[in-house]
C-alpha cells in the first residue's frame, strides 16, 4: 500500500530530483572548489559521497519526515489501523518504501557514472557505502518523523542531534560511531584511500554491516518504547 501511495502522490519524483541534485552538486564542487574539470572516477565518487553524507543530513530528512507528518496531519492512522497495520508494520513500510526509491535512484546514478567512465571496478564497493550512508540517514530521520508530529520540530531535533554528534566525535574519537559516515570519520578517510590505492583492505565491509544492523535494532527499540506516539500523533 505504501508503494502505491508513494507513486500516487508522486513522492518518488522528489526523491529522484534530490538524488540527481546531489550527484550534480558533487561534480560542481569538484569543478568550483577543487578546480578539477576532468575528475577521475574515484574523485567524482568521493565528492558525491561527501554530498550524501554531509549535505544529505540536511536535505534527505525533509523528505523522510514529511511522509510521516502528512499521515499525522491527515489523521490517517485510523485508516492504517483498519487496514491491519500496527506501529511496527507502519514504520517498516514507510522506511522500506523510502529506502527503495533512494536506493534505486542512487544505484542508477552510480552505474551511470561507471558506464560513462567505462570502469566498473569500484561499482559494488561504492554502492555498498552509499547504501550504508542512506540507511543511517533514513532510519535516523524516520525515527524523529515517527516520534514528532511537527515537520519543523522533527527536523530541528534531527539536525541538532547530527550537529551534537559531529562535535562530540571531534572532541572524543570514541564517540565517532555517532556519525560513522561523516567526512571526519576514519571510515570515510579509509574509503577515500581505497580509491587512491584500489586496496580492498581499506574497505570496512564487515564493520559497516554490523553497524547498520545494530543501528537499525536500536532505532526499532526506541520506536517500540515510544510506540504509543503513533496513535497519539495521528488520531
Amino acid at each position: 500500500m505504501e508503494f502505491k501511495k508513494n507513486i500516487k502522490n508522486r513522492y518518488f519524483l522528489f526523491y529522484l530530483l534530490t538524488v540527481v541534485i546531489c550527484f550534480l552538486l558533487g561534480y560542481v564542487l569538484l569543478l568550483s572548489l577543487d578546480k578539477i574539470a576532468h575528475p577521475s572516477i574515484g574523485e567524482l565518487y568521493i565528492s558525491v559521497y561527501t554530498v550524501f553524507t554531509q549535505l544529505g543530513m540536511l536535505i534527505f530528512p525533509v523528505l523522510v519526515i514529511q511522509t510521516f507528518s502528512t499521515d499525522y496531519k491527515g489523521k490517517n492512522i485510523l485508516f492504517y489501523k483498519l487496514m491491519g497495520y500496527n506501529w511496527n508494520r507502519y514504520f517498516l513500510a514507510k522506511v522500506g518504501t523510502i529506502i527503495f526509491w533512494f536506493s534505486l535512484i542512487t544505484i542508477a546514478g552510480i552505474v551511470t557514472i561507471s558506464s560513462i567512465y567505462g570502469d566498473f571496478s569500484y561499482t559494488l564497493a561504492t554502492i555498498f557505502y552509499f547504501e550504508c550512508a542512506l540507511l543511517y540517514e533514513v532510519l535516523l530521520a524516520s525515527m524523529w518523523g515517527f516520534l514528532f508530529k511537527s515537520v519543523i520540530g522533527a527536523y530541528v531535533i534531527n539536525f541538532s542531534f547530527w550537529l551534537f554528534a559531529m562535535v562530540a566525535s571531534v572532541a572524543n574519537s570514541k564517540l565517532s560511531f555517532l556519525v560513522r559516515y561523516d567526512a571526519s570519520n576514519p571510515v570515510f578517510l579509509k574509503f577515500n584511500k581505497y580509491f587512491n590505492t584500489h586496496n580492498n583492505d581499506y574497505l570496512d565491509i564487515t564493520g559497516n554491516i554490523i553497524y547498520t544492523i545494530v543501528f537499525a535494532a536500536f532505532i526499532l527499540f526506541i520506536i517500540c518504547i515510544f510506540r504509543r506516539r503513533w496513535e497519539k500523533n495521528g488520531l
